[in-house]
């Protein structure tokens, strides 16, 4: 009986990390989603008010290095959709190359330093 004891309990890990990284993958492919298009300009991804940050804005502050936006306003979808990011409240901007996100921040600031400073290629 203990061998199949062992054998049951060994079969139920191997499901349950099948099933972890099935969503882990899943996760993963819709962040490859936000991704920029262009290998010489981010992506913008943002959480939070839809009119918090748009190309004009950017323009005024000298940012000519983002070729796209995303905007999500509830942060419970970005955590559910997007949990690979780790976005814990908003509002949340994150910066992806053509690869990977690259910068995180919770202040627009910070962003806009980040990005003045700062090309897809470095």
């Amino acid at each position: 009986m203990k061998v199949k004891g062992n054998i049951l309990f060994f079969l139920i890990c191997v499901i349950g990390l099948f099933l972890a990284g099935c969503s882990f993958l899943e996760d993963r492919e819709r962040v490859n989603g936000l991704l920029s298009d262009e290998e010489d300009k981010y992506s913008l991804f943002i959480t939070g008010p839809l009119d918090s940050i748009t190309y004009e804005i950017l323009e005024e502050n000298n940012i000519r290095n983002v070729n796209t936006i995303r905007v999500e306003n509830s942060l419970q979808y970005v955590q559910d959709r997007y949990g690979a990011l780790n976005i814990v409240r908003t509002p949340a901007y994150v910066v992806l190359n053509d690869k990977v996100a690259v910068y995180k921040t919770y202040d627009m600031e910070d962003l806009f330093d980040f990005l003045q400073n700062n090309e897809p290629t470095d």
